[in-house]
């Protein structure tokens, strides 16, 4: 043999020893080491030594999680650019009335930020033991998720609640939108919140995860619907009606009054005004009625009906047909939309748009049990 590996090479390629010659003996002088080869078979690594890299690997990992999953830097700073834009004149920025629960909600996250670096801190002091303490890990791990997850699921709520609050008004677009990112960034770290939790117990209990555990954390469909009970009211701001209604010209003084607005003074304003449609309308008066009353348009005085049908006070019943409300939530669920115009589209001309409206509310209702 004149090359490491030649009688290995020669030998391979037989499938049995069937049909094999050899014109003389091998002599195991003539089989050549490759030393590169030996080097490598001498420095294999023996078993507790790969144990010891995958318990490392396992520690170090663990570590990058948690310190990913509690560090709230990012996420305050996402908040805080976004409180920053509430600072303009009161009578241009339809946020400015907010301005004050977005300071609060900026005030809570600094607090939650600076308990999370603490606990950083001690996941920190806990993995660099020699021999690392995963259950004392575990335990902190767990109480962590219990102070922390709340006080994100109460950003998430308040967000959510802030949407249902001013979506209706008008100029409020690019704000819902500014929102929802914000709740969906607080949604990503309560995930992260609850991911941290199963890999520590995966890890205490010895267990494999699976794909179906993780995906459960996200827990989709609940999601989609609780999304969906927020945003569809935003589809019900009655544009594709045409019914108009006097406009009253606001005196100086009005507007001088109106740019003070604080937080208080436009949410007591909104749910007043709601209030006293849905009093006329206990009262016996016709929506038409309650319009010429109010001097408001049609559609203004549905859109305070639909709230109270949404939440449940008033029954979808009183409004449009049960038959044509399951007929249009199936059409709407079909097209896969819960828009109104999209919805009109696909359905046949003895729709209204007002019956849409009532109909996807008495849905609404429905989702929020």
């Amino acid at each position: 043999m004149f090359a490491p590996g030649q009688a290995y090479v020669a030998l391979s390629r037989l499938r049995s020893l069937k049909g094999l010659i050899l014109n003389a003996p091998i002599s195991t002088r003539g089989i050549n080491l490759d030393e590169n080869v030996a080097a490598f078979a001498n420095s294999k690594t023996t078993s507790l030594d790969l144990e010891q890299a995958v318990v490392q690997g396992q520690t170090n990992y663990l570590g990058d999680l948690l310190a990913t999953t509690f560090d709230f830097t990012t996420l305050l700073e996402k908040f805080e650019d976004h409180s920053l834009t509430y600072n303009k004149e009161k009578k241009k920025s339809v946020k400015q009335p907010h301005h004050k629960w977005a300071k609060i909600l900026v005030e809570n996250l600094t607090e939650t930020k600076t308990h999370a670096d603490k606990f950083i801190n001690q996941v920190r002091n806990i993995l660099s033991q020699p021999d690392v303490d995963y259950e004392l890990l575990g335990q902190r791990v767990a109480a962590a998720r219990t102070y922390f997850l709340p006080a994100f699921e109460n950003v998430s709520e308040q967000l959510l609640e802030k949407i249902k609050e001013i979506k209706t008004a008008k100029r409020v677009k690019t704000f819902v939108e500014e929102l929802l990112e914000l709740e969906a960034a607080a949604y990503s770290k309560i995930v992260q919140l609850k991911k941290s939790s199963l890999f520590i117990d995966a890890v205490l209990q010895k267990k494999e995860l699976t794909r179906s555990d993780i995906k459960n954390i996200s827990n989709a469909v609940a999601r989609e619907e609780k999304l969906k009970s927020v945003l569809l009211l935003e589809d019900l701001t009655f544009e594709n009606e045409t019914e108009s209604s006097p406009k009253r010209k606001k005196s100086s003084k009005r507007k001088s009054e109106e740019s003070d607005f604080t937080d208080e003074d436009y949410t007591h304003q909104k749910t007043e005004s709601k209030e006293q449609t849905y009093n006329l309308f206990k009262d016996g008066l016709a929506i038409e009625e309650i319009a010429q009353t109010r001097r408001m348009a049609t559609s203004t005085i549905e859109g305070h009906l639909v709230h109270y049908v949404a939440t449940g006070i008033l029954s979808g019943d009183k409004f449009v047909e049960a038959k044509k409300a399951k007929l249009i939530i199936t059409t709407a669920k079909k097209i896969n939309s819960f828009k109104l115009g999209e919805i009109k589209a696909a359905l046949s001309d003895e729709f209204t748009y007002t019956e849409i409206k009532f109909a996807i509310a008495g849905y609404l209702a429905q989702l929020n049990g």
